[in-house]
């Protein structure tokens, strides 16, 4: 029970810190534009000196609401694959699994999660795209058709509102 505790408790305090961080981002939000302004002030008249004609001039200021900070957990790399990692990033709300293929990445480093698919769904597209020939499969094959298998499996029962049952046998490749 104490071990429960106390993975609540850390995990209420990660997200109590991507919290700060992401309001501290937004009150720099505006001073980050002031100088976002001042650049593009420069870039005009740098334009002007070498004789180019400048129509306008907008500002443009980004939503970040489906993105949060993350950390990696652990980084491993997946069988067969020379260029592609698996990350375990915790993005306060969950732990997710990413596959990415920058090679300048370490436990602990803080990187930016979009969090706007379901994070099955990139691996799920991976999956049938390796199956239909357009894309490498970033992890075993047994994994890839266990995660396809679930899905159709839960929209199957779903769409005919029956319980949802799973045998072993339902997962053999």
């Amino acid at each position: 029970m104490r071990v429960r505790e106390h993975d609540a408790s850390v995990r209420q305090h990660r997200l109590a810190v991507r919290k700060a961080e992401r309001d501290a981002l937004e009150q720099r939000a505006p001073q980050m534009a002031a100088a976002m302004m001042k650049l593009g002030g420069r870039v005009i008249q740098q334009c002007a000196v070498r004789g180019l004609e400048v129509e306008g001039q907008e500002t443009f200021q980004p939503t970040f609401s489906d993105v949060a900070v993350g950390e990696i957990l652990e980084v491993e790399r997946p069988s067969g694959a020379e260029k592609l990692l698996l990350c375990r990033v915790d993005v306060g709300r969950d732990v997710l699994p990413i596959v990415c293929g920058a090679s300048n990445i370490a436990v602990g480093n803080k990187v930016p999660v979009a969090l706007r698919d379901p994070y099955h769904q990139p691996h799920l597209q991976n999956f049938f795209n390796a199956v239909r020939g357009k894309a490498t499969l970033n992890c075993p094959a047994e994994i890839g058709y266990e995660s396809a298998v679930t899905v159709i499996k839960v929209n199957e029962a779903i769409d005919a509102g029956v319980p949802l049952s799973f045998k072993p046998e339902d997962f053999k490749v």
